[in-house]
């Protein structure tokens, strides 16, 4: 099995994008508050309730990135300047999938609020 190799740790990459990924998924869940209080004031059950459950989900995946940005951190410090390679639980890809199913859900999500306003009128 071959590791990627990173060149320079200096410019902090791994821990760049594990915060740009938290990043978006705190703002999916702040999206999300918004439409769990529209889907609640238009009595839309099941939107809510889907709602509540996305935004349990950013929560969580908030957590994990917070999390994963300490380790990395760590992993940086511990590392000295120059090639060093990536440990196998350093890779973005679980973060990139988690918070994508969150911003697909979400979309789905605001699509459904959309057409339930609507059809009330």
């Amino acid at each position: 099995m071959s590791r990627l190799v990173i060149t320079d740790r200096g410019g902090l990459q791994p821990e760049r994008t594990a915060l740009s990924w938290q990043r978006t998924a705190v703002s999916a869940n702040v999206a999300v508050m918004g439409m769990l209080l529209v889907d609640l004031r238009g009595h839309h059950w099941v939107l809510a309730l889907f709602s509540a459950v996305v935004g349990l989900g950013t929560t969580l995946f908030v957590n994990l990135l917070r999390r994963r940005v300490e380790h990395l951190t760590e992993l940086s410090r511990r590392t000295a300047p120059g090639p060093s390679p990536v440990q196998p639980d350093s890779t973005p890809w679980p973060d990139m999938v988690r918070v994508c199913a969150v911003v697909v859900a979400l979309a789905v999500l605001g699509v459904g609020t959309a057409v339930a306003v609507l059809a009330r009128g």
